[in-house]
């Protein structure tokens, strides 16, 4: 494997010269992709792309897929002479898919509306510099190309419509789109004229703090898919959410609470409790009267199928009366359950994640559950808390609410996450927090350096 320290600049083995190439006299963007046919982009142009520096993987003609087995171990390692070879020799046809991670990262602006798309670009440009590497399939969506910065990995993330293509992701670079029947556009520079080492290089904590702008810019979900539309029903947000202090509950686009329902109905009890109310009834029913306006409730309670009753805020506001805990001032009652909860810094997060991806390296969780692991870290961003139920993260992950289920509970047991416990019952609320004491575990430190060190020396 090559080390993400050497993607400044490509090291090819000399042989690479003798793989077929675009004719010398094409010097543009625009007259290579003129000069050639649509059936050989992998034939004309697959040498060129390798020699700038960048990792490719063979894609399906017309299509966005690759049949390649065991593709994502391009995303930290160039193909070898010989694999290009044979791509070129068996599938001359195949369009290039670029993969992602180690050498560079994508960052897929899916926005349909033309002002929306060039406002979410200005904001990426502004937090990760300007890349002369913008590739265009659907316009005005777009591709944005960057080049990860020496001894890091990004991995995959997704917040409204953007998609951070990392580790184990990849995008087509060259190849017919299937929506347009028309190839895939690099309006100014492209990785046949541009070396990697040439394109601006960003860091983890840079992606960090542009995730936290664009979930700023998105700040409430308004993507409805048609059953939602038919049924009422809104439907969950992909890794959204609000700028305001209760940031870490998730809505929906109207602005209803639909994850972490539970404790949002805990800060409405603290809430009448603080206004005044002294008898569980009377805190029962200001609460209430909040929570049906706050939440949606066309959902059953937790994973269950009752729906919620007004009995579940009686319980609240007994056992709050029984705690014996002081009348707090109405003016200071914050309106989250956990207020006093200093949010980790975007610095403590990113050690957060690579404290995952550590134990993903050493086989103590898999690829999925590392995914799970970030998504969940995304909705915690703000606050610390991730209210996300199993269906929301399943969403954004692209996976069954059972794998999330499996997932949580490995993550549990490893201390990567906290969990609260319901009470007088054995199952676990979907309120989960990120442990400061896994971003210690020194021993997972070393397996990840380690394996990062061994690359750079191979």
């Amino acid at each position: 494997m090559s080390s993400p320290q050497q993607f400044t600049e490509p090291t090819l083995d000399i042989a690479l010269s003798n793989l077929p190439r675009v004719s010398a006299g094409h010097s543009s963007p625009s007259s290579i992709l003129t000069g050639v046919r649509r059936e050989s982009f992998l034939r004309d142009l697959l040498a060129p792309i390798l020699s700038n520096g960048y990792r490719c993987i063979p894609i399906l003609p017309g299509q966005k897929r690759t049949s390649l087995r065991g593709w994502s171990k391009f995303c930290s390692e160039q193909p070898t002479i010989k694999q290009a070879a044979a791509w070129i020799e068996r599938h001359p046809d195949y369009g290039i898919g670029i993969a992602c991670g180690w050498s560079c990262v994508g960052i897929d602006i899916d926005e349909s509306d033309p002002s929306k798309a060039s406002e979410v670009e200005d904001l990426v440009c502004a937090r990760l510099g300007v890349t002369p590497l913008k590739r265009i399939g659907l316009a005005p969506r777009a591709i944005l190309v960057f080049r990860v910065g020496a001894g890091a990995i990004i991995p995959s993330r997704h917040v409204g419509k953007v998609d951070i293509i990392g580790d184990g992701t990849y995008f087509v670079g060259y190849g017919i789109h299937p929506g347009t029947g028309h190839p895939y556009a690099w309006p100014v520079d492209s990785p046949l004229t541009t070396k990697i080492s040439n394109l601006p290089s960003v860091t983890q904590a840079q992606i960090g703090h542009l995730i936290e702008a664009l979930s700023d810019y998105y700040r409430i979900a308004d993507h409805v898919t048609d059953h939602d539309q038919q049924t009422g029903h809104a439907a969950p947000v992909r890794l959204r959410t609000i700028s305001r202090s209760d940031a870490h509950w998730i809505y929906n686009n109207r602005g209803q609470v639909i994850d972490g329902r539970d404790s949002f109905l805990t800060a409405k009890i603290y809430q009448a409790y603080a206004n005044g109310a002294s008898t569980a009834n009377a805190i029962a029913d200001q609460a209430w009267s909040l929570f049906v306006a706050g939440a949606d409730l066309t959902r059953p309670k937790r994973d269950g199928k009752r729906p919620w009753q007004k009995t579940d805020a009686l319980a609240k506001a007994a056992y709050l009366l029984r705690s014996g805990k002081t009348r707090p001032a109405a003016a200071i009652v914050s309106t989250t359950s956990s207020g006093n909860i200093v949010a980790w810094s975007s610095d403590d997060l990113e050690r957060f994640i690579q404290s995952v991806n550590a134990a993903g390296a050493a086989g103590e969780l898999s690829p999925t559950q590392v995914s799970i692991s970030h998504a969940m870290t995304e909705f915690a961003r703000h606050k610390n808390d991730c209210f996300a139920s199993c269906e929301t993260i399943a969403n954004a992950v692209g996976c069954k609410p059972n794998t999330v289920k499996k997932a949580r509970r490995r993550l549990r047991t490893l201390g990567f996450w906290t969990s609260q416990q319901c009470r007088g019952g054995k199952g676990f609320i979907a309120h989960y927090r990120p442990n400061p004491a896994s971003v210690d575990r020194s021993d997972l430190f070393s397996v990840y350096h380690n394996l990062v060190s061994k690359e750079a020396t191979s």
